[in-house]
């Protein structure tokens, strides 16, 4: 979890859209497409909340997105 998708995606004025597989289903999950508002830190709970109920393949290296934006873009 790198913060450039994000700002990639607000400078282009596109919507990142949520894609998961979720291995215990064995079914990939089109989730809601988030608009960034350009606050990462107020969209990036928004975003992780439709990962929410997804089975990872390894949960014991499910990693955690980066937090604190001290710079703006």
């Amino acid at each position: 979890w790198k913060k450039g998708f994000y700002w990639i995606a607000h400078r282009a004025r596109v919507p990142i859209l949520c894609v998961g597989y979720d291995y215990a289903k064995r079914e990939i999950v089109i989730l809601e497409a988030l608009t960034p508002s350009g606050d990462f830190n107020a969209d990036l709970p928004r975003l992780l909340e439709q990962f929410r109920g997804i089975a990872p393949r390894h949960a014991d290296r499910l990693s955690t997105p980066l937090r604190g934006v001290n710079r703006r873009h």
